[in-house]
């Protein structure tokens, strides 16, 4: 069939309808080519095809591929481009991406353990999890309430998970990032059968008296650490 030609809006002429643009029959000036599809050759009465995957095409794209940053280009970091995309899509709150091309969500990660994604078209992960709380995989916030650190646990700046207190320390209360020294008079020992709401096990959360016959300095890690000498009694 023969070539596509548009009037020139002038006379009554036609030319040859330029590469990057189409000329539906009966058309008086050129169409730029559609967002999110390419016009690869001159004399076009409809676009060549949807833009590639991984790419985006402005409207007068000549190719499914552009990279000349007017008609379109590669799809950049924090974002994913499917077949036909007219601009960039960016990966979502909770996730990222650090490469260039993606072509679809599942491109874009979930935020990493410890840290937290609070914005979409992020390309790295940069907000540790607030101190006081932990972060799994995919969070937006960094101080999740879901996740504040548990009883018994403490939970530094940037925390995948909680971390229980040591022996001969405890934690009480919820939200903290350090564990309190056991206080004299008390011993602080792990239990590993010990669980809390959140399932995490072994933490120390409230001190136990010290046993007859033992006396307790402050940070005792079991009540049988300091028996008392011979010839005294507590």
């Amino acid at each position: 069939s023969a070539a596509a030609t548009c009037g020139n809006g002038l006379s009554g002429t036609g030319d040859l309808c330029p590469a990057g643009k189409f000329c539906p029959s009966a058309s008086a000036l050129p169409v730029p080519c559609l967002s999110g599809h390419y016009c690869n050759a001159s004399g076009l009465s409809a676009v060549s095809g949807p833009c590639a995957a991984g790419y985006y095409c402005l409207a007068g794209a000549t190719r499914p591929t552009p990279t000349d940053n007017t008609t379109g280009n590669v799809c950049p970091s924090g974002h994913y481009c499917p077949q036909g995309s007219p601009r960039q899509v960016a990966c979502p709150a909770g996730r990222y991406s650090g490469s260039a091309g993606n072509t679809r969500l599942a491109d874009c990660l979930p935020c990493p353990r410890g840290m937290s994604c609070p914005s979409g078209g992020l390309s790295s992960a940069t907000v540790p999890c607030r101190a006081g709380y932990y972060c799994p995989e995919g969070q937006v916030s960094d101080s999740p309430g879901q996740f504040a650190c548990p009883p018994g646990h403490y939970c530094p700046e940037g925390s995948p998970e909680p971390v229980p207190c040591d022996a001969g320390t405890h934690q009480g209360v919820v939200g903290q990032s350090t564990c309190d020294d056991c206080p004299a008079g008390y011993f602080c020992a792990i239990n590993a059968s010990t669980t809390n709401a959140t399932q995490c096990s072994g933490g120390i959360a409230l001190p136990a008296a010290c046993p007859s016959g033992h006396y307790c300095p402050n940070g005792t890690r079991f009540g049988a650490q300091f028996p008392c000498p011979v010839g005294t009694f507590g």
